[in-house]
């Protein structure tokens, strides 16, 4: 039983971290009292494992759906950057353009040809 015990907490400390396992252990009832016996420990003990190990897969998920989240919006930014830069772009090549042009109307009013 103790080697089982052991395996089970290292295994749960490399999937889901030894906070977790702690957490859990923490929350396991006591065996010292009498009435209790193996079977019912390892039932116990079992159920326990499976429930960190559901805790644990609910917080993995939630962490991916955050990180995906998190790279579906910094996709979404850098697109409105490019659409940004372009943006500017075509204000700077009109700003020519109508600079050019300013200059060559100052020029006819002026009298002279440009």
């Amino acid at each position: 039983m103790k080697r089982i015990h052991a395996e089970a907490v290292a295994e749960g400390k490399r999937l889901f971290g030894p906070e977790i396992v702690l957490k859990v252990l923490e929350k396991a009832p006591s065996y010292t009292r009498k009435g209790n016996s193996s079977s019912q420990r390892e039932k116990d003990l079992e159920a326990r494992l499976e429930e960190t190990f559901a805790e644990g897969e609910r917080q993995r998920k939630e962490f991916e759906d955050q990180i995906h989240a998190q790279q579906e919006q910094i996709e979404n930014q850098q697109h409105e950057i490019h659409s940004q830069k372009d943006i500017i772009k075509g204000l700077q090549a009109s700003q020519e353009t109508l600079t050019k042009y300013v200059e060559a109307l100052a020029a006819q009013i002026d009298g002279r040809q440009v």
